[in-house]
C-alpha cells in the first residue's frame, strides 16, 4: 500500500459527491513507494508489508499522480519464521517515521493511511480483509475465517473462534457490527481515511455469535476487497470511552497494543500476547515483545538514525541516502498523488479550457526524471491501465505543451487575479515540496498566478474536507 495526498487546488472547499473530472490533469503515476520487510528477524504484521494504507477518500479529480517513491531503510534482515511461530533474539524494535501521529484511535478522522498512522490503521487492530503481499490475494485476518457471498449486496462473514480484543472482550459478530456499522455509515465514517470511500453504505447482521453478514447498500460483488481497511474496536471499551480516549488510544485486535503515547516523543507498544494468527504471510504471530514509533522530520537523520543502530526501520529517507544505510527497500504500486481542483467556486478553475492548460504547463516526464529518479510514470487518468474502461489512449499522459497552455488561458480570459493555491501538507509524500515547487513554477512560466502553501496536519484536513 502506499500514499494518496488529497491536494486541493484553489480556495473554495473541497466538494464531494460532485461530478469528477478526472482526466484533465496528471503528474506521474504508479512508481514505487516505501514498502517493509521485517528488520533483524521481526515477523511482519499487517504494518509490516505496506508503509501506508491509502486514503480511500472520494475525490473530485483533476491531476492524477502516483506515490512518489520513497525507500525504506533497515537493518540487515535475518531469515523470517514461518506463520504463528514465535523466534526472535531481540526483545525490542525502534520505527522511525517522518511525523507525530494525529490520533491513535482507528475510529478516528486523523487515522489516515500514511506511514505516522500505522499503529491505529494496522497494528493495533486488524481490519476484516487484507491483500496478501505475496500473492495478492484477498485473505482474512485474526478475526476471520472464511466468507461467502449469500446475495449480490449480501457477503456473510465467519468469525474465528477464541479470538479477544487487548482487553480481554471477545470478539463475536455483534462486536464486528459495531465496527461495520460505523464504517458503513456516511454520518460517521464518510470523512474518515477509514474504508467508508471503497464501499459505500454498508451495514452489519448478526447471524450467530460467530457469523455476521455484510448487507451492501448497492450490490457488492468485489467487497471482501474492499474492507481491507475496516477495523474494530473492543466495543464495551469504545461506549464507555471519553472522547480524548477514542481520539487517542486504540483497543483492537491487532499483534501489539498500545501501552503509551509520550506526546512529541513516542508510541510504545508490546506484544499482545492472545494474538490469533492465520496461515498468511500478513498474519503472523509478533516475535518481537517491545515496539516503539518514533518521528524525525528530516529524511537524512531517519536515514542516519538506521546507521548508527538508533532504529531498526526508516520509512521515506529518500534516494540521496539510499547508500548511508545497511538496507533499503523499494515497492512498486498503482496508487496515485493527485490534486484536487475547485471547479465549482473558483472563478478560473471552473473553466475547462484553464484546467486543460495547467495539465498542459507541466513537463511530467522531466519532473519525474529530476525529481524522482525517473521511478514515476505519467498517466492521463487517475485509474490504472487493467481498469475496465481505461485504455492507452484514455489513459496517456498530457504532452508538455506550454505554446498551447497560454493559447488556452488567453481564449478563456484567464484572469491572473484569482491566485490558484496548491495546499501540501508537510512531509505528505517523499519530496513532495519540491514536486509542487516545480509544478507552481511552470504553471507562473504560462502565466499563471498560482503559489504552494505547506500546512500541518490538522490544517491541511479542514482544508481539504
Amino acid at each position: 500500500m502506499s500514499i494518496i495526498p488529497r491536494l486541493n487546488i484553489g480556495k473554495g472547499a473541497w466538494i464531494p459527491g460532485l461530478p469528477a473530472l478526472l482526466t484533465i490533469l496528471v503528474i506521474a503515476c504508479g512508481g514505487p513507494a516505501a514498502t517493509v520487510a521485517p528488520p533483524a528477524a521481526a515477523t511482519p504484521s499487517p504494518a509490516a508489508t505496506a508503509v501506508a494504507t491509502a486514503d480511500p477518500t472520494p475525490t473530485l479529480g483533476f491531476v492524477s499522480t502516483p506515490t512518489p517513491g520513497a525507500m525504506v531503510a533497515t537493518a540487515t534482515p535475518r531469515p523470517t519464521p514461518t506463520p504463528g511461530v514465535v523466534a526472535s533474539a531481540r526483545d525490542s524494535i525502534t520505527v522511525v517515521a517522518g511525523e507525530e501521529p494525529t490520533a491513535l484511535g482507528s475510529f478516528s478522522t486523523g487515522c489516515s493511511g500514511n506511514v505516522p498512522s500505522m499503529v491505529c490503521e494496522e497494528i493495533a487492530t486488524d481490519p476484516l480483509t487484507w491483500i496478501d503481499s505475496s500473492t495478492f490475494e484477498v485473505v482474512p485476518l485474526s478475526g476471520v475465517e472464511s466468507w461467502s457471498q449469500e446475495a449480490p449486496d449480501r457477503w456473510r462473514f465467519r468469525l474465528k473462534e477464541g479470538v479477544t480484543f487487548h482487553n480481554g472482550e471477545p470478539w463475536d459478530a455483534a462486536a464486528a457490527k459495531v465496527g461495520i456499522d460505523w464504517h458503513g455509515d456516511s454520518a460517521t465514517a464518510g470523512h474518515s481515511t477509514g474504508s467508508y470511500g471503497f464501499h459505500g453504505d454498508i451495514s452489519g447482521e448478526v447471524v450467530d455469535d460467530l457469523t455476521v453478514d455484510v448487507v451492501c447498500g448497492l450490490n457488492c460483488p468485489i467487497l471482501p476487497r474492499t474492507t481491507i481497511f475496516l477495523k474494530f474496536q473492543a466495543p464495551e471499551w469504545w461506549a464507555s470511552a471519553s472522547d480524548d480516549d477514542k481520539e487517542n488510544m486504540t483497543v483492537g485486535l491487532g499483534p501489539y497494543q498500545i501501552v503509551e503515547w509520550r506526546r512529541g516523543i513516542e508510541v510504545e507498544l508490546e506484544a499482545f500476547e492472545d494474538y490469533q494468527p492465520n496461515a498468511s504471510y500478513d498474519s503472523q504471530a509478533p516475535s518481537i515483545q517491545h515496539a516503539r514509533q518514533v518521528w524525525r522530520g528530516e529524511a537524512l537523520v531517519r536515514a542516519s538514525m538506521v546507521a548508527a543502530g538508533e532504529a531498526d526501520l526508516a520509512f521515506e529517507i529518500g534516494f540521496a541516502n539510499r547508500d548511508s544505510v545497511p538496507r533499503f527497500l523499494t515497492g512498486t504500486n498503482s496508487e496515485v498523488v493527485m490534486l484536487v481542483a475547485d471547479n465549482i467556486w473558483h472563478p478560473e478553475l471552473k473553466k475547462k479550457a484553464v484546467r486543460e492548460a495547467l495539465a498542459l504547463a507541466i513537463d511530467c516526464e522531466g519532473l519525474m526524471e529530476s525529481i524522482y529518479d525517473g521511478f514515476q510514470a505519467c498517466f492521463g487518468t487517475i485509474s490504472q491501465r487493467g481498469t475496465v474502461g481505461v485504455n492507452e489512449t484514455n489513459s496517456a499522459p498530457y504532452p508538455y505543451d506550454p505554446a498551447r497552455a497560454r493559447q488556452l488561458l488567453a481564449e478563456a480570459s484567464y484572469d491572473p487575479a484569482n491566485e490558484v493555491i496548491i495546499y501540501d501538507r508537510e512531509g505528505r509524500f517523499y519530496n513532495s515540496t519540491e514536486l509542487w515547487e516545480a509544478v507552481v513554477g511552470q504553471w507562473q512560466e504560462v502565466g499563471v498566478n498560482a503559489s504552494l502553501q505547506i500546512t500541518e496536519n490538522s490544517k491541511h484536513q479542514d482544508i481539504r474536507r
